[in-house]
């Protein structure tokens, strides 16, 4: 796009000079009339050279600057590009955790009705467990149970939790970054 444009530009000076040279040859070239002296067809001939110049420097101007602007958007466009190529690889992604997460929970167990459910020994019930009055959630509630010096699966007994999501408290609370799958 930019190069048709450049070459429009370049036809538009070179139509310039070839103007410019036919009417200086043609105004060169006419009689003189009558009460008309060649010095005031020298002055009209530079008045119309000088307009035809002033005018081409402003089209080249007008152009150059729609130039700029489209640039510009192109660049813009580039971003966004790239940002939907970013959406579109995350989507992709989740996508194929969704996918394998549902392969898993077709697929047959492999005998899981037949294992044995070791029995957790209740130490106290969620309802039982009253958080200190400085303690606002599930994160600060696990997180000041750990910093108490219990074990997470005890963590989740007290607050009524799974081990899984105690895990995930316990990491939030600490500030790390949880793992991320990759492909």
């Amino acid at each position: 796009m930019t190069a048709s444009v450049l070459f429009f530009l370049l036809g538009v000076g070179v139509l310039n000079i070839f103007l410019t040279i036919y009417l200086f040859r043609r105004i060169r070239s006419a009689p003189v009339r009558s009460g008309v002296s060649g010095g005031d067809m020298e002055a009209q001939t530079e008045r119309m050279l000088t307009e035809i110049h002033r005018v081409t420097s402003a089209n080249v101007e007008l152009l150059e600057a729609r130039i700029d602007a489209l640039r510009e958007v192109g660049v813009l466009a580039d971003e966004r590009l790239r940002r939907i190529r970013g959406t579109l690889t995350d989507l992709e992604v989740l996508l194929n955790r969704i996918h394998r997460i549902k392969k898993s929970m077709d697929e047959p167990s492999g005998g899981f009705e037949s294992r044995e459910v070791p029995a957790l020994p209740v130490v106290e019930s969620a309802a039982q467990y009253d958080p200190p009055p400085a303690v606002k959630s599930r994160q600060d509630a696990a997180h000041e149970l750990r910093r108490q010096g219990l074990t997470e699966q005890q963590i989740a007994q007290k607050i009524g939790l799974g081990i899984a999501e105690v895990r995930f408290l316990l990491k939030l609370a600490e500030g790390g970054r949880l793992p991320v799958e990759s492909r």
